[in-house]
């Protein structure tokens, strides 16, 4: 799940993560936001990239993430 913490209407992306994550434990989960430099409220692994960002560097973020370990 890639999502802006701001979003339009009652839900911010911090709650969509949460609920994301009780459909699914092991989602993948990076926030974003211009207009924050860290996320409060956020679940456990997920990343936060500040505005701007380039979409290589949440291609890597996501490559790293995903890949399994061991």
């Amino acid at each position: 799940l890639f999502t802006d913490i701001n979003l339009a209407g009652a839900m911010d992306g911090a709650t969509l993560a949460r609920l994301a994550r009780e459909l699914k434990p092991d989602l993948v989960v990076i926030y974003t936001s211009g207009m924050l430099d860290r996320v409060e409220q956020r679940v456990d692994g997920a990343v936060f990239v500040p505005k701007p960002y380039s979409p290589e560097r949440i291609g890597q973020m996501l490559n790293r993430m995903t890949t399994p370990r061991g």
